[in-house]
């Protein structure tokens, strides 16, 4: 996954989640954590059931409440 975003804060966390559906306030399945910076995330699928899925960013600057996309 690649993605372009940008933060003032110098060490934004990225937190990369999957879900069955497109309510993500409903259960969703943290995938893996990197900064906001990297720009992208490896995520290795091989151990998912076969369906479809929703991916979700939420960043974390470590001042403001945590926002999703």
């Amino acid at each position: 996954m690649q993605w372009s975003a940008s933060s003032g804060a110098a060490t934004t966390q990225a937190m990369i989640y999957r879900d069955a559906d497109t309510n993500p306030n409903n259960g969703k399945t943290l995938v893996g954590t990197t900064t906001l910076g990297a720009g992208s995330y490896v995520w290795n699928t091989s151990a998912l059931a076969p369906g479809e899925y929703y991916v979700y960013l939420e960043m974390d600057d470590g001042v403001n409440q945590p926002r999703g996309v």
